[in-house]
């Protein structure tokens, strides 16, 4: 008994965290008419609900939230709401169990500040690769990865609030936020492609219930920060690519219009100096 407790204790510490966030969002003008009518409608045609959900699902969406702000490719409407997930940080004393479980037996306080990382050009390797990052001091740092059987390791000393530093061909820029010295934070680089897999495998986007017009949106991360402002984000972009797309079909709309009232004052002239 004694060692299966200790087994999953062991375990439970070890594994890593998960943290569920939710957003609603409400699709107006979705809900169908009371009566008989209205539920011959509902079952004569696909719900709004579904086409909306297929859309909060695309890959589409997904690249929009994943990559960098500042992308050059991106569509005027998802510009500078990218999240730039090819690189997230993961706060080891922070969130993890071992570090929680730690801090309630000797009564410590709970760690402030943290870091933020950057890439100086974008990611494009194919493989998903893990870094952990230990603060020796406030302003040098231990860099360590796990190449097949060998394991990579280098310290840097950081100078300014913004130090970027190589590890092995890859260039970080890190961005510390306090008193981090030993301090260990978790760095996963992966290319836009494997960002959105991930993604997509974390998120669940159903509508509460048949027909009324409310999408449901979960997220579930390691860290509570992140799956918060994904959420918030997946909602900011769909709200903004559905009002790009009205817009759009407003101006076509308008040029449509605009053309068919030169087309008739023609004929009216043509009309009057017939009559003339």
């Amino acid at each position: 008994v004694i060692l299966t407790v200790a087994a999953v204790v062991a375990f439970s510490m070890t594994k890593p965290p998960v943290f569920q966030t939710e957003a609603r969002l409400v699709l107006e003008g979705s809900t169908f008419e009371n009566g008989i009518l209205g539920e011959f409608s509902a079952l004569s045609q696909t719900p709004p609900a579904v086409q909306q959900v297929e859309i909060l699902r695309s890959r589409k969406l997904a690249r929009f939230v994943v990559t960098h702000p500042d992308t050059e490719d991106l569509p005027d409407f998802a510009r500078g709401l990218g999240l730039g997930l090819s690189v997230t940080v993961d706060d080891l004393d922070k969130h993890w169990p071992r570090a929680t479980m730690k801090r309630r037996l000797f009564r410590t306080p709970h760690p402030l500040g943290g870091l933020r990382v950057e890439l100086p050009r974008p990611y494009v390797d194919t493989a998903i690769t893990v870094l952990n990052l230990v603060f020796l001091t406030d302003d040098s740092v231990r860099i360590t990865t796990t190449n097949g059987f060998e394991e990579l390791a280098k310290e840097y000393k950081l100078e300014g609030p913004r130090s970027e530093v190589e590890f092995y061909g890859r260039r970080l820029l890190l961005i510390p936020d306090g008193e981090l010295a030993g301090r260990t934070f978790r760095i996963t680089l992966r290319g836009v492609r494997a960002a959105i897999d991930d993604m997509l495998s974390r998120l669940i986007v159903r509508e509460t219930q048949r027909g009324s017009g409310v999408i449901q949106i979960l997220y579930s991360d390691t860290d509570p920060n992140r799956a918060q402002r994904l959420v918030n984000g997946l909602a900011e972009i769909y709200v903004a690519y559905k009002r790009d797309r009205v817009s759009r079909r407003a101006g076509a709309t308008m040029t449509f219009i605009d053309g068919e009232i030169g087309r008739v004052d023609l004929e009216l002239e043509e009309a009057e100096d017939a009559l003339i």
